[in-house]
């Protein structure tokens, strides 16, 4: 969390629709707040990502149980 600032501006990342995803699915909570804290925009994005992420884990996780056993 200390880094992505740097890795952002190193990378030349600009887009908050990107750094919004991006912060959110490497850790969930800890990189929603951090993304929530550089920009409100930022904040939206990454909470979207994780709900949506979610809701992909609970539709599959059941699938693949189906699948594995």
């Amino acid at each position: 969390m200390l880094i992505c600032g740097l890795l952002f501006r190193a990378a030349n990342i600009k887009n908050s629709l990107g750094c919004g995803i991006s912060l959110c699915a490497s850790a969930r909570c800890a990189r929603a707040s951090k993304a929530n804290q550089m920009g409100r925009a930022y904040g939206v994005i990454a909470s979207l990502t994780m709900i949506f992420t979610g809701i992909a884990m609970v539709i599959t996780a059941p699938l693949f149980a189906l699948l594995f056993n």
